[in-house]
């Protein structure tokens, strides 16, 4: 899972990032960000949609799913 390089790429906090996903349609925080990021969650699809609309130059395989997560 690569949201954590998307984040740092873009300059954002954690805290800024869990912003933006709620600005695009999910209900996201800092928590959660931080969940995912350590690999204590998985995302959930409305946080996948709502990342996409955010980001929409990334695709969901190259961000949320590695060859590791296959194994």
């Amino acid at each position: 899972m690569r949201v954590k390089e998307v984040r740092q790429k873009n300059n954002l906090t954690q805290k800024q990032f869990a912003d933006v996903i709620t600005e695009n349609g999910h209900k996201c925080s800092c928590r959660t960000v931080q969940n995912i990021e350590g690999k204590r969650a998985n995302p959930s699809f409305d946080f996948m949609a709502a990342f996409l609309r955010a980001f929409p130059e990334y695709s969901i395989d190259e961000i949320f799913f590695t060859d590791e997560d296959l194994k």
